[in-house]
């Protein structure tokens, strides 16, 4: 699972903006140029981890973290921030290596586990292997909280690197993890180990790999007879026809907001965002205006928009779509329980879904640039229910 530019500088404290201020030491900081150094003057890098006790380390390693410095570019800043974490191995290698105390040893092991994994997330050269290679080591550790520690990264390190694993490779870790489940007669942490797998696997560009996965986790959990299990094992069914969708015909169903059964069949021929939403959403509210352009462009040429909203207040829904002037058809459900959204695994919002005219999925994902893209290719098209010129 690769983190984007934006997600790696957040997960370490950064906030992109247009300047690229990022956290940095104060040296870093843009200066006037300076006289050419002596041959024989080092320029010291500020990135390099001093010796000292532990505390030195960590109070350096603080610092580096927490003053800032503009970049006038996100390579420089992503450059800054990989060094960062660098120095965060550095000085965590240099704790480890002393004798210390167990707590500082095992903070330490942590701040090194978890730089090691920010730079795995965000697809690193070399990174991943490396990971592994350190958790594996501390795994063997004579401290038992840091070997548990360790290992418990070792399993989070297999299970993030598994997109980019060959099929081969890749198939031996879905193996390994189903038998884990069986062999521990449905124990809880293995099968949270196997869902997490599962979260993973849907990164991969391809739906199929997660899909097969999930189809066969949802047939080892009904052979459990546990009620709750077989309850997952439903969900896990739901995610599949989710992952699916895309290229094959999806079905709506639901009661509007007025108290009606909902027509389907009225959108037929339609290119038709499926918008799954709340008021309360950020992300959803941020996206509205895009929507509400997009519908106002296309409508008259045959788009439209169907929301379905897991609010749970009737009349908060009613009064924002009021005075946000919605003018297309929304959903509601008793407790924001949305038949649709059950029947395709779709437990978070935003979730936009675009259908084209001949009624199979486009996308699962059309937000944003993504959405404003897919309608220009799909309007760009011949509609084959418009009559020829001439006759």
């Amino acid at each position: 699972m690769t983190l984007s530019l934006r997600q790696f500088l957040a997960c370490w404290g950064v906030v992109a903006v247009s300047a690229c201020s990022v956290f940095a030491d104060d040296e870093l900081k843009a200066k006037p140029a300076k006289p050419a150094a002596k041959a024989d003057e080092k320029a010291a890098d500020p990135y390099a981890v001093p010796d000292g006790t532990p505390e030195q380390i960590t109070d350096f390693l603080d610092g580096l973290r927490r003053k800032r410095k503009e970049f006038a570019t996100r390579e420089d800043a992503v450059d800054h921030a990989i060094k960062v974490q660098r120095a965060l191995i550095a000085g965590a290698d240099k704790i480890l290596a002393k004798k210390t105390d167990e707590d500082t040893a095992y903070a330490a092991a942590e701040m090194k586990l978890k730089a090691l994994g920010l730079l795995a997330s965000a697809g690193i050269d070399g990174a991943m292997e490396e990971a592994l290679k350190a958790a594996k080591a501390l795994m063997k550790d004579e401290r038992e909280d840091i070997a548990e520690l360790a290992g418990e990264w070792h399993g989070e390190l297999r299970v993030m690197g598994a997109p980019e694993l060959e099929p081969v490779e890749r198939a031996a870790l879905v193996e390994e993890y189903l038998a884990a489940v069986k062999s521990s007669k449905y124990s809880r942490s293995s099968l949270a180990d196997a869902l997490r797998l599962g979260e993973a696997l849907e990164t991969h560009p391809d739906n199929s790999v997660p899909a097969e996965y999930y189809v066969d986790l949802a047939a080892l959990l009904k052979l459990s007879a546990n009620p709750q299990y077989v309850e997952i094992a439903g969900v896990l069914e739901s995610n599949v026809r989710r992952l699916k969708l895309p290229g094959n015909s999806i079905v709506v169903e639901g009661t509007t907001l007025a108290g009606q059964p909902f027509d389907w069949a009225k959108y037929k021929g339609k290119v038709v965002l499926v918008d799954f939403w709340a008021t309360w959403c950020g992300p959803c509210l941020e996206e509205l205006p895009n929507v509400k352009a997009s519908y106002d462009k296309y409508h008259k040429q045959g788009f439209d928009v169907v929301g379905i909203s897991i609010d749970e207040n009737k009349e908060q829904l009613a009064e924002f779509l009021k005075e946000e002037k919605i003018p297309w058809t929304n959903l509601f459900a008793d407790e924001g329980n949305q038949p649709t959204a059950r029947y395709y695994g779709i437990s978070g919002v935003p979730t936009a879904i675009l259908i084209g005219r001949d009624g199979k999925v486009i996308s699962v994902n059309a937000r944003a640039e993504m959405l404003t893209e897919l309608l220009e290719k799909e309007f760009a098209k011949p509609d084959p229910a418009a009559k020829p010129k001439g006759k």
